[in-house]
């Protein structure tokens, strides 16, 4: 029994793993006509932060909440909890690197 157990969660974790690439492809379509979602983006608008601004000063946390409870004008916009964890893995892949 915990053998089966052990198999089946071997082969079904990587698919629930957070991917930055993925987050970038849904920032593309459903953030950048607002936000920077790319180093070398101008932001379309100055009421939305750039996302390596968002990245540098808020934790995983206060993003996947955001996320779940977007506010204005960012109602209407639908994201599953896979998607929310790609745009939390691809935002926080901005933040800047200790050194």
């Amino acid at each position: 029994m915990l053998l089966g157990l052990a198999l089946t969660l071997s082969f079904t974790a990587p698919a629930f793993a957070a991917s930055a690439q993925n987050g970038l492809k849904l920032a593309r379509e459903w953030c950048s006509s607002c936000h920077a979602v790319e180093a070398a983006q101008s932001p379309e608008s100055d009421r939305a932060p750039p996302f390596a601004d968002i990245a540098a000063r808020r934790d995983d946390k206060w993003i996947k909440t955001w996320l779940e409870n977007p506010h204005p004008p960012m109602t209407g916009i639908t994201l599953t909890h896979a998607e929310i964890a790609d745009l939390n893995a691809y935002i926080k892949s901005l933040a800047p690197k200790a050194q």
